[in-house]
């Protein structure tokens, strides 16, 4: 029935092939711009499990930079022209992304790294998720 409903609307049907397993997000201090704004969807929205550290700053900032050349002094100069607030919209919220696992996602070869901590995650999410039919 949301097949035909999609189709009367205007929308592509879905696709036979999408993704529904388990999916784990490493982030870190290093994860800036759409990709912090993307782990902070995933956070609100409890979308997926992320493991490593917060990333340096909140999802609260403002982006969009335009260069300009003041005209009198002729200093080149940018402004933001878009404000960005958390994927919820809570706007007062000024925390960090946090993740469900703390890691050091740095250390690439040691046991405890993100990326072992995350397939470690993984391995577990899968085992516990229910078994699909997979025709």
């Amino acid at each position: 029935a949301s097949q035909r409903r999609a189709r009367r609307c205007g929308l592509p049907p879905a696709p036979a092939t999408r993704f529904a397993g388990p999916t784990v997000f490493l982030i870190g201090p290093r994860t800036r711009s759409a990709a912090m704004m993307l782990a902070n969807a995933v956070e609100d929205f409890d979308l997926a499990l992320l493991v490593g550290r917060p990333p340096a700053s909140p999802p609260r900032y403002f982006g969009e930079v335009y260069p300009y050349r003041m005209q009198n002094t002729g200093l080149n100069a940018f402004i933001s022209s878009a404000a960005f607030v958390r994927a919820s919209g809570d706007e007062a919220n000024a925390l960090r992304v946090q993740p469900h696992i703390s890691t050091d996602v740095s250390n690439r070869g040691a046991r405890g790294s993100g990326l072992a901590v995350a397939l470690a995650a993984i391995r577990r999410f899968h085992a516990a998720s229910p078994k699909r039919d997979r025709r």
